[in-house]
């Protein structure tokens, strides 16, 4: 199921694994959850059009990381999309490894992000994984995608 159906609410019982910022300004998200430095946690692409910066919740304590992304299309306003990236269950992530992504472009798809993550399993054990992100920033469809991580 595409994250655009699960934005517009098709699935209301499952988590949503990706979150618009209004939502999580209601849930207690904070500006002060990007990770510092700023420099080290945060990218651009598409010539500034499309930011994205790792967050740290806090809560749970276990899986606090998420991804921030602001994207086009921008609104009447000039504003950008605002999304929060987060696991399918509606928590974030054990780890999120923001050095260690990787981007592709296509101009059918847009941008494809792809990061190393380490999610819950139970307790305090992880598995890794790797999350694969679509942004298109002409349509502002969103995409992502987990799978386990190859040893």
């Amino acid at each position: 199921m595409s994250l655009t159906a699960l934005l517009l609410g098709a699935v209301a019982a499952q988590a949503e694994p990706v979150m618009g910022c209004r939502d999580a300004f209601a849930r207690g998200f904070d500006p002060d959850a990007i990770v510092e430095p700023w420099q080290d946690n945060s990218a651009t692409y598409a010539n500034g059009e499309i930011r994205i910066a790792k967050l740290d919740m806090i809560e749970p304590a276990g899986t606090p990381y998420r991804l921030l992304v602001l994207m086009g299309p921008r609104d009447e306003v000039g504003g950008r999309r605002c999304v929060i990236v987060q696991d399918s269950d509606g928590d974030g992530f054990a780890r999120l490894d923001f050095a260690g992504r990787t981007s592709a472009y296509d101009p059918v798809t847009g941008l494809t992000l792809t990061f190393p993550v380490e999610t819950a399993i139970g307790g305090d054990q992880t598995t890794l994984h790797v999350i694969s992100i679509e942004l298109n920033s002409q349509t502002g469809d969103v995409s992502s995608d987990k799978k386990p991580a190859e040893r």
